[in-house]
């Protein structure tokens, strides 16, 4: 597929009426091929020794008259009415670093609501020819670092490389802060290595079909809607099921799709890109491409959807699960979920896929230098034992310990207070922990407890998996002590030594007291062991680290991504 293919097609897709090319240099290669109503040309013809194309000076001559601006690009939008906008921007001017940045930039400003810029040569065929200076007739330059680093400023774009073009990359309308284009136009830190390594992950490459496409995200999260953890915005403070769901649908916008995201709370800032709406909102009788649905599958029966994807985000997802709803891939957080899809809805032939919920890696980039006390944080649900652990194992850490401390993320201040009349010496219940707040919390604490145990009305008991938050400790640099059984750190941070291995609290024995003390014990042990030796900590911490690193959201993105189009 050629660039003016590539063209064409976005133009009659999106029924587009004004398009501008930058560089336009011979218009037979591609600008007279292009087809829209209104179409205009920018290029400052230079004699030079590379050949063009063009066959004497009468040829020359055609040329110049036939090109709308016989300018440079910067020389053009420094003239151009604020006002003046275009629909589609084909960028192939000069491709150095910092004028592929400043012609994208300046794109932007003229563009259309809606409308899209495409710059060509963004995947250079080798090292040779990806250089600053144009040393040769074959020549990309340095197109593909400023799509890098577009990315790294949080720019939303996709790229194409079918065909024979040597690739482009599409941008959608977005503001870009004066902030954010200042850091833009600093020289690029990524080199030929950078984007040889997971060049699809990081370009975001998707194919020409698939780009665009109307992406639904339904999430049922009503059982937070009265509860006290949201700020003064509205803006949900905590949970990693809806984290996953505000940053795969943020991600999937940077990637060109159309998002719209159906739930009971505001997950997040509004990101560029994604709709936010109830889930009775009249946006479910629209037509959607793909539909995505973390819980109450039933919902995938009713829409008007082309494909739909189920991505639970946590294991207990199932007891929603509709056992005849349709669906055409299911993404696994674990081997066992996918059992239990298996043996509890007979679900075999559909495909199956494996994703994790990842986390902001960045919050934790100086894990070895953070000063660490003689704390853990507590952020699951109460009915996982958090009664117990308070009651049970925290006196004993602190007879050993006398300054610990237990922070508790993310629940309301009435819960302690009916639990614990007077609150527990060295509890601090962090009532209104964000996100930030939280990774503050981690930065300084040396264990997170992991529960490790939850219910479900269809298989019993189950080990909890792929938690964000565990995901989030281990690169702070903090070791993860299991409440019961390790099954659940395996599952999340595959190949982690972690505590404790074969001490369920089993209801059933007849000694259970004992047996309830018993694992206190251990527990305790175990905690204080950590607290006290800083040895074992960094160990388990580096080991940590080291698993987590595979957790990122791109990857994740790239494996939604890969299953969307």
């Amino acid at each position: 597929m050629e660039r003016n293919e590539i063209l064409n097609y976005l133009i009659a897709k999106n029924g587009y009426k004004s398009y501008l090319e930058i560089g336009v240099a011979v218009p037979g290669m591609n600008y007279d091929l292009i087809n829209c109503e209104l179409k205009e040309g920018c290029d400052p013809y230079m004699d030079c020794f590379f050949d063009f194309g063009f066959n004497g000076a009468d040829a020359i001559e055609e040329y110049k008259k036939r090109v709308t601006y016989l300018m440079t690009s910067d020389e053009l939008f420094e003239s151009m009415p604020e006002e003046k906008k275009y629909d589609i921007i084909f960028s192939d001017g000069d491709h150095s670093e910092l004028q592929t940045k400043k012609d994208i930039i300046n794109s932007l400003k003229h563009l259309n609501p809606n409308g899209l810029v495409v710059v060509h040569d963004v995947f250079p065929r080798c090292e040779e020819y990806a250089r600053e200076e144009r040393l040769s007739d074959e020549w990309y330059g340095c197109a593909y670092k400023a799509i890098l680093d577009f990315s790294k400023i949080g720019g939303r774009f996709a790229c194409v490389r079918q065909g024979g073009c040597n690739g482009v990359a599409i941008i959608p309308y977005q503001h870009i802060s004066e902030e954010k284009e200042r850091e833009y136009f600093k020289e690029s830190e990524f080199g030929w290595s950078d984007y040889e390594n997971d060049t699809d992950v990081k370009m975001r490459v998707v194919s020409l079909e698939g780009y665009g496409k109307k992406v639904m995200i339904y999430h049922n999260c009503k059982y937070l809607v009265n509860s006290p953890s949201f700020d003064r915005t509205g803006k949900l403070v905590y949970g990693g099921t809806e984290s996953w769901v505000a940053g795969i649908a943020e991600r999937l916008a940077k990637y060109g799709f159309n998002v719209t995201v159906f739930s009971d709370v505001r997950l997040a800032d509004e990101s560029e890109g994604v709709k936010y709406v109830t889930r009775d909102s009249d946006d479910l009788r629209n037509h959607f491409d793909v539909a995505i649905i973390t819980t109450d599958i039933e919902i995938a029966n009713t829409i008007d959807c082309d494909r739909v994807i189920l991505a639970p985000t946590c294991e207990f997802f199932n007891t929603n699960f509709g056992a005849h709803a349709r669906a055409e891939g299911v993404a696994i957080l674990s081997e066992w979920q996918k059992q239990q899809f298996e043996r509890v809805y007979n679900i075999q032939d559909w495909l199956f896929f494996r994703h994790f919920l990842p986390c902001e890696h960045h919050l934790y980039d100086d894990f070895e230098n953070y000063e660490k006390e003689n704390s853990m944080v507590w952020s699951s649900a109460p009915v996982r034992g958090l009664r117990f652990f308070v009651e049970r194992v925290m006196p004993k850490i602190k007879k050993a310990v006398p300054d610990f401390k237990l922070y508790i993320c993310g629940y309301d201040k009435n819960y302690y207070e009916s639990e614990w009349p007077i609150y527990v010496d060295g509890v601090e219940p962090m009532i209104s922990a964000g996100k930030k707040e939280l990774a503050e919390l981690q930065k300084k604490s040396k264990i997170w407890v992991y529960p490790n145990i939850g219910r479900s009305e269809t298989s019993g008991f189950f080990y909890e998996t792929y938690c964000i938050t565990a995901v989030e400790n281990a690169l702070a640099g903090n070791a993860i002590v299991c409440l019961n059984g390790k099954d659940g750190i395996d599952s999340t941070l595959e190949g982690y030594d972690g505590f404790i291995d074969g001490n369920m609290i089993d209801e059933k024995r007849n000694d259970f007291m004992l047996h309830y003390e018993e694992v206190a014990n251990i527990m305790a042990e175990y905690a204080i062991e950590i607290l006290l030796d800083g040895n074992i900590r960094k160990a388990l911490s580096q080991q940590l680290r080291k698993i987590a690193e595979k957790y990122t959201w791109d990857k994740e993105t790239r494996i939604i991504c890969e299953k969307i189009i």
